[in-house]
């Protein structure tokens, strides 16, 4: 099965909305009214790991109102960068930004900074200046573009660090896009773990998936899935996962048009760790 998982770090998912005016624009309008930004950095604080914590902000301003984009971050500082796992993360989370999108971890970095985040909002906004330029006069570019971000480190596991990349946007059309990437890597050796590295088997894998989306969705046995409103009537894990130690289950995340349509929004399957023993590789704790 086509698996286009759209890259995050473990965290809380930003559902997104846009709001539009009913007025249409001209091209004189567009002329006194491209987009401008207010950008504000705000206080960082320390986290014992040596992680940053902050956000960013700007405004765009359109013909029929204006939109806040924001990054709410997390990550490494670069004078903590000490073990090979921190610098896995901050690659991630760098790969994730706008102006390195689709988690294309080629030329991501370690050593990132509050600027980064910045750089990726201003990239944003430039972007849309271009586009008000090149469309003025057309309906649609009335309407402002909106962006944001969540990147959430998680530390409670002793062997795992678990990381939420979340986005929603929205740059023109019917409706915006959003999605999550969550990423456990060992602490010990750096590593992003893979469903392979999870389990002995993924056939039997692939099986709980099911067994357990049935249940999550009320899906009856004797349905097919591409009844419901999946793609295939199939589905397999995937590496967008990651461990709830409150309900002690393993989620397997899928963004929307991964697995179905737009309409079927994010889909996730909780996965019992007592039906995952048998063929668990490794223990979350």
């Amino acid at each position: 099965m086509k698996i286009n998982a759209i890259c995050s770090i473990l965290i809380s998912v930003v559902l997104y909305s846009c709001g539009t005016d009913n007025n249409s624009g001209t091209g004189e309008n567009n002329q006194n009214k491209s987009a401008s930004t207010e950008a504000a950095i705000s206080a960082s604080e320390k986290e014992p790991e040596g992680i940053e914590i902050g956000k960013i902000k700007i405004i765009l301003k359109g013909v029929d109102g204006s939109e806040e984009s924001w990054i709410d971050y997390m990550f490494y500082k670069s004078d903590k960068l000490d073990a090979e796992y921190k610098r896995t993360v901050n690659e991630i989370i760098h790969s994730n930004l706008y102006t390195n999108f689709e988690g294309n971890r080629k030329n991501a970095k370690a050593e990132i900074s509050k600027r980064d985040f910045q750089q990726s909002l201003e990239k944003f906004e430039k972007d849309y200046k271009d586009l008000l330029n090149e469309t003025e006069g057309e309906p649609f570019s009335t309407m402002p573009w909106n962006m944001t971000q969540t990147f959430k480190i998680d530390t409670t596991l002793i062997s795992y660090i678990q990381l939420e990349c979340s986005y929603a946007d929205y740059t023109g059309g019917a409706h915006g896009n959003y999605g999550t990437s969550k990423f456990i890597i060992d602490r010990t050796t750096g590593k992003q773990l893979t469903v392979s590295d999870l389990v002995t088997s993924t056939r039997e894998l692939n099986k709980l998936v099911e067994k357990y989306l049935r249940k999550a969705y009320k899906i009856p046995n004797g349905q097919r899935l591409d009844e419901f409103g999946l793609f295939e009537n199939a589905i397999e894990a995937n590496n967008n996962f990651y461990f709830d130690a409150k309900n002690n289950t393993l989620s397997f995340d899928y963004n929307p048009y991964e697995i179905g349509p737009y309409s079927m929004g994010m889909v996730s399957v909780p996965i019992d760790i007592d039906a995952l023993n048998s063929i668990l590789k490794i223990k979350f704790e």
